[in-house]
């Protein structure tokens, strides 16, 4: 996460969505300040989800130190 001298912030990453049996799904995101909600893309996956493309965008609260909320809206479309 970057924090820039006005006191706004951006951060950004790639993570591996694990389901049972194995199959993954790639996806990289998007957060900050500057955005009314954080962007996510799926970038590709392993097994039935491979070729998958897609994303959309999610918001999140944290409710205390050990619990957060939010929600996740977008597409996923295979081959």
């Amino acid at each position: 996460m970057s924090t820039l001298p006005d006191g706004s912030w951006k951060a950004s990453g790639t993570c591996t969505d694990t389901y049972k049996g194995g199959d993954k799904i790639y996806v990289s995101w998007e957060e900050g300040s500057h955005l009314k909600e954080y962007i996510y893309k799926k970038t590709g996956g392993t097994g039935k989800y491979q070729g998958v493309t897609g994303g959309g965008t999610y918001m999140y609260e944290n409710l205390t130190d050990t619990l957060m909320a939010g929600r996740v809206k977008g597409v996923m479309q295979l081959p």
